[in-house]
């Protein structure tokens, strides 16, 4: 599968408001046994307006 940017901008939010401080968000781009992938470049863009690292593996 891959991720759910929706479910992971409703998940930051909600993280946030529980004042929670967010590190990082992982990214698959590529898997070896099913080649899946995410939407890097939607996570990328969430990631830049919450000023969190995002890293790509």
């Amino acid at each position: 599968g891959k991720m759910d940017v929706e479910d992971l901008r409703e998940k930051m939010s909600q993280s946030l408001r529980e004042g929670k401080k967010i590190i990082m968000v992982n990214a698959t781009c590529g898997t070896t046994v099913l080649g899946a992938f995410d939407p890097v470049a939607e996570i990328a863009d969430l990631c830049e307006d919450h000023h969190v690292w995002l890293h790509v593996d």
